[in-house]
């Protein structure tokens, strides 16, 4: 099974790196997928069911614009997402980094749902928020 971190690439020309998506079209998949997600018959049976993938999605989106760098104490990599204070993951590898970073961002949005803050960013046209 394929999963998203299939789909990313990493940039090695530097430290830190860039990651950037393999497949175009997964950003038109985002866009053009979470409005039917979200307005579907069984989106609205289960609205809890339905925020778990739209934070899912949105934790997809920020790791787009994930940058690694290499620690050397402990020995491995540091994942971080610009403009996102305090979220970070480490790894002894990129790719257990990313996944790290990945649950990081999705429970990082979660608990800020919970938490009724409003101040998650919109992450390549992937908004947490319910549209009035």
């Amino acid at each position: 099974m394929m999963t998203m971190l299939d789909n990313l690439a990493i940039d090695r020309s530097d430290r830190e790196s860039r990651i950037s998506m393999r497949d175009p079209g997964t950003k038109a998949f985002f866009s053009n997928h979470l409005d039917a997600e979200m307005r579907s018959d069984t989106a609205a049976a289960r609205p809890h069911e339905a925020r778990h993938r739209l934070v899912q999605m949105w934790g997809e989106a920020a790791l787009r614009h994930a940058y690694l760098r290499e620690s050397a104490d402990p020995p491995g990599f540091v994942a971080t997402v610009a403009g996102l204070s305090g979220v970070w993951a480490s790894g002894a590898s990129r790719g257990a980094a990313l996944e790290e970073l990945l649950d990081v961002l999705v429970d990082w949005a979660a608990i800020k749902l919970d938490d009724g803050d409003d101040d998650i960013p919109v992450i390549d046209g992937v908004c947490v928020y319910p549209s009035p």
